[in-house]
């Protein structure tokens, strides 16, 4: 594990209690339990390494734990490209650093990333509230995570189920393209838990210290230049490609993708 890992996540374990996460106060802070963890809790990230060496996420909630015969060391595993390995024994996951907990439900976490220089960490949830007068309303959030301050600072929050959406039809997961220093490349997709959508995803810039955000909208090839302070990007053009038979695929074997195209795009980072 980088060295840098333990200076990020020693003593920040905290409680964040929407909307408690906002980076005007840091979360409360409690006592880290102790190293030795011999079973995870409910709705508790935890960052740790394959045996294959692999950095990761575990979290496990009630519904995971009842689709695995209540088994409650039985979780889901997320990798920072958003691939999930479930279920996975908690047991199996080397040096497991508690980061986060949360007092409503996580369903799941999207990914995580690091900056390059790996002083910040930064990850995506989906969060649910419980019900309300109108049902049921699920979160998609980004937390940032860093040495410098402690706990955990949502920077940016989004309705995907119930709620107020903030971005019309994209309202699903939101994943975390790049991280550069204070900057994150974000995209939102189209729908949560829909599947097989071929609609890209929407693309922000998100400035981690103001909560300040650019929407791209659908955009390829995006570079973040921090000396400049300007953020470059393609708008996506639809294209005819080859399918394999299946949900979206046509009758001529082909479907709707989309690829960067047109000139670069230069604008001011937010």
């Amino acid at each position: 594990m980088h060295k840098h890992l333990p200076a990020l996540l020693a003593a920040l374990f905290v409680i964040c209690l929407l909307p408690a996460c906002a980076p005007t106060a840091p979360a409360t802070a409690i006592t880290p339990p102790t190293p030795a963890l011999t079973a995870p809790q409910l709705n508790t990230l935890y960052l740790g390494t394959t045996a294959e060496g692999k950095e990761a996420v575990f979290l496990t909630n009630p519904e995971i734990q009842q689709a695995n015969a209540g088994a409650t060391d039985m979780g889901v595993l997320t990798f920072s490209d958003g691939q999930q390995t479930q279920p996975f024994n908690f047991k199996d996951l080397k040096n497991p650093q508690p980061f986060y907990a949360q007092g409503a439900e996580i369903l799941e976490v999207t990914n995580f990333a690091f900056d390059p220089e790996r002083v910040h960490f930064y990850f995506s949830v989906v969060l649910s509230n419980g019900a309300g007068p109108e049902g049921k309303t699920l979160q998609t959030s980004v937390y940032k995570l860093t040495s410098q301050a402690p706990g955990n600072w949502q920077i940016w929050v989004n309705d995907i189920v119930g709620g107020m959406p903030k971005y019309g039809d994209h309202q699903g997961n939101t994943y975390i393209d790049q991280a550069q220093g204070d900057y994150l490349v974000v995209r939102v997709m189209p729908c949560y838990a829909c599947g097989g959508s071929t609609v890209p995803g929407l693309v922000l810039v998100l400035n981690a210290n103001t909560r300040a955000e650019k929407v791209l909208n659908l955009a390829g090839n995006v570079t973040i230049n921090l000396e400049q302070k300007t953020v470059s990007y393609q708008t996506l053009a639809p294209v005819q490609v080859a399918c394999q038979p299946g949900p979206g695929c046509g009758e001529d074997g082909s479907m709707t993708g989309y690829e960067p195209a047109g000139e670069v795009l230069v604008e001011a980072l937010p």
